[in-house]
C-alpha cells in the first residue's frame, strides 16, 4: 500500500525537499506500510543543528495526516533538556483498519501515537484485550452522513427542506454505496443511523434489509469509489468532511450531505500508545500543537469540525453541508449490535432453527401482555427470519419427547432457500405457514440432548463452505429423556465429531428460569456457539436478533 510519511525537521514547514528514506520500522514490519514518498520538512541548517537521534512515530488517518504533519513541523525537532537527544516526528498516513491489525498482531506492532478516524477502532482493540489510555482527546470531528447528488437533493426540496435517512429509505429507487463496515468507520456509523430510521418506518426493517442486500452485491473499497456512486439515486456512506472535500475539488460532481437523526461522528482520538516517558512528553507537545488556534483554523478550512463538534460558521449551505446539525454520540453497544444485524442481512446463511414444543411452552411470559412462551418465540423467530435474503438457507424443527415413533424431534421444513424451492414454492412461505401452526404439546416433556446431536449432524451432513452453518435452538426446559444420550454423552459426541474445517456452532436461547442454563452453556461452548437467557417478553426479540447476529461471525467473535 502506498502511503505518505512526513518527518518534521523544523518550524518552517514551507521549505521542503523530497527523498526516499526507510519508513517507520514498526508499521513496515507489520505490513501496514509498503513504501511511499517521504516529505522532509525544514531546511538543511535546522536539520544539521538538530540531527535526528530519536523519532516519535505517529500514524494518522490519511485525510488528517497533512494537518498533523504541518503541526509537527511547527514544534519539532526539539532538543531534550539533556542536550544529547534531538526528537523528530515521523507522521505516517495509514488506514485505521491496517493499524488496528498491526497492533493486534503477534507480536504486536504499534506506533508511538495513533490518531485513527474514530474511537470505534479503540473500542475493538479493548474488546480484544489491548490496554489503552483512558484519556484520548478528540483533535477533530466530522459527522457521518449519506451523500446524494446535488440534482437529486434539489429535486427533493433541498436546501429549504432538510432531507432525512427515512426519506431515502422510503424511496424504492435508493441505492446505497457502502464500504465494508468492519473496515470503514464512516460506513459503520451511517449504518446506525439507517437502523434507527428503519425502526421509525412501517416495514422499515424489511426495506433496509433489501437495500443492504443490494449494496452488498457491489462492494466498494475506497471513498472515491463510494462518492462516484452518487450519480442518479445513489447514496454514499461518507463523512461531512468528505462531502466538503469533494465539492471543493475542481471537476467533481457536487453532492449534498443528508444527516441522520441518530448517527455519530468520526472523532479522531489522539491516542498515546508508547510507554516511554520521553516519547510521552513529545506526544504531549504534539497534542498541544494540534489544539492551538492555527491548527484549529486549518482543520475548519479543510472541512473538519473541531473536537467539540463545532464547524466553520461561515460554511455555505451551497457547499452541500449544514454545520449547524449537532453530532450525535453512538454508544459502542449500539454500534456492535448494528454491525451484527448487518452481518445477518448480508452474509451467506445455512441455519436450522429448532424450537421446543414441550407443555411448559404454553405458560405465559411476564411482561408480554398475556402471551405465552410459544407465542413470543414464534413472533421473535418470524421477525428474525425477515432479516434474511431469499438466498439464505433455513430449516425448521420442533422437539419435545417422542414426537415421532423414532425421535424426539420432527422436521417441519427441510433446510433450503427462503426463495423458490423445487416445485416453485417459496421457502419463506413454507416457514411462515409452519411457524404459525406450531403449538405446545400438552404434557409434552423435553428431549433436549438427542435433538441437539441430531441437529448438528444434519447441518454438518451437507456443510456449505460458502455459508455460515449453524443451529439456533430455543427451549424453556431441561432434558427429561431418561433413555437418551445424557449430557456427558452429548458433549463427548459433539467434541469427537467436531471438525475445525466444518464448524457447526449451536446458539442456545433459554426461555425463563426453568431452562437448564448450565447445560445450554456447555452445549454452546462445545460447538463454538453462544448461549442466552431471557426472562421477560420485553427482551426476547432483542435476544433472538443478537443470537442470530452472532451466529454469523462464529466461531471467531
Amino acid at each position: 500500500m502506498d502511503v505518505g510519511s512526513t518527518s518534521s525537521q523544523s518550524a518552517l514547514p514551507r521549505a521542503r525537499r523530497r527523498r526516499r528514506i526507510p519508513l517507520i520500522a514498526a508499521l513496515t514490519a507489520a505490513g501496514v506500510l509498503g513504501g511511499g514518498a517521504v516529505v522532509m520538512a525544514g531546511d538543511d541548517g535546522a536539520a544539521q543543528a538538530c540531527p535526528p537521534t530519536h523519532v516519535l512515530r505517529v500514524a494518522v488517518a490519511p485525510e488528517l495526516a497533512p494537518v498533523v504533519a504541518d503541526a509537527a513541523a511547527g514544534v519539532f525537532p526539539v532538543e531534550e533538556e539533556s542536550g544529547d537527544t534531538c526528537v523528530h516526528v515521523d507522521v505516517v498516513a495509514a488506514d485505521p483498519a491496517d493499524v488496528a491489525r498491526a497492533i493486534t498482531a503477534q507480536p504486536p506492532d504499534r506506533p508511538d501515537v495513533w490518531i485513527p478516524d474514530a474511537s470505534l477502532w479503540l473500542d475493538r482493540l479493548q474488546e480484544a484485550g489491548v490496554a489503552l489510555p483512558a484519556e484520548r482527546p478528540s483533535v477533530a470531528t466530522s459527522p457521518a452522513v449519506l451523500a446524494i447528488s446535488h440534482d437529486r437533493a434539489e429535486a427533493s426540496g433541498w436546501p429549504e427542506h432538510r432531507l432525512s435517512f427515512a426519506e431515502l429509505l422510503g424511496d424504492a429507487s435508493t441505492r446505497l454505496a457502502l464500504r465494508d463496515p468492519v473496515a470503514d468507520a464512516a460506513t459503520a456509523l451511517n449504518l446506525v443511523g439507517l437502523m434507527t430510521a428503519a425502526t421509525e418506518m412501517p416495514e422499515g426493517r424489511s426495506v433496509l434489509a433489501q437495500v443492504l442486500r443490494h449494496a452488498a452485491q457491489t462492494p466498494m473499497t475506497s471513498r472515491a469509489e463510494v462518492l462516484a456512486a452518487t450519480t442518479g439515486t445513489g447514496a454514499a456512506a461518507v463523512s461531512e468532511q468528505a462531502v466538503l472535500g469533494n465539492n471543493r475539488q475542481t471537476g467533481s460532481s457536487p453532492v449534498v450531505a443528508v444527516y441522520p437523526s441518530s448517527g455519530g461522528s468520526l472523532d479522531y482520538p489522539f491516542t498515546v500508545l508508547t510507554h516511554n516517558a520521553a516519547d510521552a512528553r513529545s506526544a504531549d507537545r504534539l497534542l498541544h500543537a494540534l489544539q492551538g488556534d492555527d491548527v484549529h483554523d486549518a482543520l475548519l478550512s479543510l472541512g473538519f469540525r473541531d473536537g467539540r463538534g463545532v464547524g466553520r460558521p461561515d460554511t455555505a449551505r451551497e457547499l452541500g453541508v449544514d454545520v449547524t446539525v449537532p453530532p450525535a454520540p453512538v454508544p459502542s453497544v449500539q454500534l456492535a449490535e448494528t454491525l451484527r444485524t448487518t452481518r445477518v442481512i448480508t452474509s451467506g446463511t445455512r441455519m436450522l432453527a429448532v424450537i421446543d414444543v414441550s407443555g411448559s411452552m404454553a405458560q405465559e411470559v411476564p411482561g408480554a401482555d398475556g402471551a405465552t412462551r410459544m407465542e413470543v418465540t414464534k413472533e421473535a423467530a418470524a421477525q428474525g427470519m425477515s432479516l434474511y435474503s431469499d438466498d439464505a438457507q433455513i430449516g425448521l424443527w420442533v422437539f419435545s419427547r417422542r414426537l415421532t415413533p423414532d425421535s424426539d424431534h420432527q422436521e417441519l421444513v427441510p433446510i433450503g432457500p427462503l426463495g423458490a424451492r423445487e416445485g416453485g414454492r417459496l421457502g419463506r412461505e413454507l416457514l411462515s405457514r409452519s411457524l404459525a401452526g406450531v403449538q405446545a404439546v400438552p404434557g409434552g416433556a423435553t428431549g433436549l440432548y438427542d435433538t441437539v446431536l441430531a441437529a448438528v449432524r444434519t447441518v454438518r451432513q451437507d456443510w456449505d463452505p460458502t455459508r455460515v452453518n449453524s443451529v439456533v435452538l430455543l427451549t424453556d426446559g431441561r432434558d427429561e429423556d431418561e433413555g437418551g444420550i445424557g449430557l456427558p454423552g452429548l458433549l463427548s459426541a459433539l467434541r469427537q465429531e467436531s471438525d475445525p474445517g466444518t464448524p457447526v456452532p449451536v446458539i442456545t436461547i433459554g426461555l425463563g428460569s426453568g431452562s437448564d442454563t448450565e447445560a445450554l452453556a456447555a452445549i454452546s461452548e462445545a460447538t463454538g456457539g453462544s448461549t442466552y437467557v431471557t426472562q421477560t417478553g420485553d427482551d426476547i426479540y432483542a435476544v433472538f436478533e443478537d443470537a442470530i447476529g452472532r451466529r454469523s461471525c462464529r466461531p471467531h467473535c
